[in-house]
């Protein structure tokens, strides 16, 4: 399980673990969102081998806690190239963000995501718009929105993602033909 975000200050966040005997198989972070009277769930880490149901059985216990708590809002994030983004968005913008769904969805399972999330019956779904100040959007404006989602260059993102595909391609390629 990933637990970078359990690095640094955690003073302000709330953590909920959920455990199998005495080994934590699930875990849920959540930040305050205090413009909004709410919370963040900023994380959400299972173990494969933690029961079905152990993750919406964490957001449930957060939202009660929450709303117990006089909390209003809450918020799971939002979903990077979400299918319906893509609507409003210029042709070629569109069309790159498609390919990039495609690609990318081996790393990050947008549908599963979607899916998800819509079975917990949000109250309702809120578009998250990126605005410029240019007339009409550019590269530019999509490098600097790549920079802000991955925290590094885009490029370097680009270039990790494509190596990391590759690897997965030769690794699902040996156990192919070890089956064979």
């Amino acid at each position: 399980m990933e637990s970078e975000v359990l690095q640094g200050a955690v003073e302000d966040r709330v953590v909920l673990a959920a455990r199998q005997g005495d080994r934590v198989v699930a875990y849920l972070v959540a930040s305050p969102v205090p413009a909004r009277n709410g919370w963040f769930i900023e994380e959400l880490a299972r173990l494969p081998q933690a029961p079905n149901g152990t993750t919406e059985s964490l957001i449930d216990s957060a939202m009660r806690r929450f709303a117990g708590e006089g909390g209003s809002y809450v918020t799971m994030g939002l979903v990077a190239l979400a299918h319906d983004c893509f609507l409003s968005n210029p042709w070629w913008l569109r069309t790159m963000m498609r390919m990039a769904r495609a690609h990318a969805n081996r790393f990050y399972n947008f549908r599963g995501l979607e899916q998800f999330r819509a079975k917990l019956q949000p109250a309702r779904w809120d578009k998250v718009w990126f605005i410029s100040n240019e007339k009409r959007f550019s590269m530019r404006a999509l490098y600097a929105v790549g920079g802000a989602f991955s925290g590094i260059s885009p490029m370097r993102a680009i270039a990790i993602a494509v190596i990391r595909g590759a690897a997965q391609e030769v690794r699902n390629l040996t156990r192919d033909r070890g089956r064979a």
